[in-house]
């Protein structure tokens, strides 16, 4: 049963096209006049005759997603806005985004790169994560409950905790829910749900992703596939690459022997920049500079970027960071020749101290490279999620250069970084940073 396009829900929520819909609910697409911006409006419809009881349910889980998602509230989770109110029945608002979910991606091309899955992966683990941390556990982690954007953005989103448990609940038991090619073996067995469970379930999908069929194997039944996990009969990847050990390891029949999912997705992190680095770092050899462009803005400040694959988004924020002033000529003068070694290690303290500690970094900074700002400084590494250093630094006299990795909103980009360091009263400092910056592959 739908509802007809252009009806308003709680006098501002107006329903254009339905984007999905289920046996108990569709999605919307609408118009929130009041603040004049596109939402989604996830709309529950009972079913007619279905037992009182059963349509409370039905409600209460659709208030408990709400309660849930708005208690998380992280970039990779879909955020909630509103509950309205239908003639008595919960319509979830949330934010809308234009795109498709890695079922319907992975039912177009079967399979996908090892690179891309530990992209999507690294983004749902880090909501996974937050969600842990909170207390959460999400039970339903599958390719369909996984959203990816068909913008230039690529971002992914973990959806529906509907079925989600938290520490809160007074239960975590009752009947079996969740896909079973999905669910990790202690959930199949009636345990009370951990977030160990909700890392099995991730290391499933990815090896979905990866390897093109269930971890146990081209199964098409239900029976078979609950049989082939009381067994934990998993076919052992083949296509996976450097995600083969991860995925063994979330896969374990032991919830113990799991990683936590913050460790997930550290490692999934790794092998994105690993991957990034690889793809690019033969275009950029030690020995040649690719052909640049300066970008000036306030305070004389200088970004260097290659001209055909800048980065457009990192690029906009980080030219308000990247200092490019030159060496004051009065400090070339007499200088000490400290070894490279230690130019290196400024290098390196500084990009592990970053995005976390950046107290620690500013104080590796020359008061001109310092010249733009703390407050800039901070909004700049506030954005960024993490900083991966791929390739060995290379000295060359006062300057260093090192390839790193630079994750903005999920999506990595290669940067090979030139840092001038240089003695000041008595220390090496990081007087200037210039950043060629590439996009990641695809």
């Amino acid at each position: 049963m739908g509802q007809p396009n252009g009806r308003v829900i709680a006098g501002r929520y107006r329903l254009t096209r339905k984007l999905a819909s289920g046996a108990m609910g569709a999605v919307w697409l609408a118009h929130d006049e009041v603040l004049n911006r596109t939402i989604a409006a996830k709309q529950l419809l009972l079913p007619p005759g279905l037992a009182d009881d059963e349509a409370e349910r039905a409600r209460q889980r659709a208030l408990h997603e709400a309660r849930i998602a708005a208690r998380i509230s992280h970039a990779n989770t879909v955020t909630i806005f509103d509950v309205a109110d239908d003639f008595g029945e919960p319509v979830l608002i949330m934010e809308y985004l234009s795109c498709s979910t890695l079922a319907h991606k992975l039912a177009e091309q079967h399979t996908l790169p090892v690179a891309e899955v530990a992209r999507i992966g690294a983004a749902v683990a880090a909501a996974l994560a937050a969600a842990h941390a909170k207390g959460v556990v999400h039970r339903d982690v599958k390719p369909a409950n996984i959203l990816l954007s068909d913008g230039p953005d690529r971002q992914v989103k973990l959806t529906d905790f509907g079925i989600a448990y938290s520490s809160g609940d007074a239960d975590g038991t009752g009947p079996l829910i969740g896909s079973p090619a999905y669910l990790a073996p202690e959930t199949l067995s009636g345990q009370d749900p951990t977030p160990a469970a909700d890392v099995f379930s991730l290391g499933a999908t990815l090896y979905r992703a990866v390897e093109g069929h269930l971890i146990y194997g081209e199964l098409d039944n239900r029976t078979a596939v609950l049989h082939a996990a009381a067994a934990h009969q998993i076919v052992p990847p083949e296509r996976a690459g450097p995600l083969a050990p991860l995925l063994r390891a979330m896969l374990a029949e032991d919830p113990a022997q799991r990683p936590t999912m913050r460790e997930v997705h550290h490692r999934l992190r790794g092998i994105v920049a690993q991957a990034v680095s690889q793809a690019f770092a033969p275009t950029l050899p030690p020995a040649e500079r690719p052909r640049r462009r300066s970008l000036r803005g306030r305070s004389g400040m200088r970004l260097l970027i290659s001209g055909s694959a800048a980065a457009v988004a990192l690029v906009a924020i980080a030219a308000i960071f990247t200092v490019g002033f030159g060496p004051d000529p009065r400090e070339s003068r007499n200088r000490a020749t400290p070894a490279p070694d230690d130019r290196t290690a400024v290098v390196m303290r500084f990009y592990q101290a970053l995005p976390n500690d950046k107290d620690a970094a500013w104080t590796l900074l020359t008061p001109r490279a310092r010249a733009t700002g703390r407050a800039e400084f901070d909004a700049y590494w506030n954005s960024i999620d993490a900083v991966t250093v791929v390739q060995p630094a290379k000295v060359d006299g006062d300057t260093v250069s090192i390839g790193i990795v630079v994750e903005h909103e999920g999506r990595p980009s290669f940067q090979r970084a030139e840092l001038a360091v240089v003695p000041h009263n008595g220390r090496l400092l990081i007087d200037s940073i210039n950043k060629t910056i590439k996009n990641s592959p695809g």
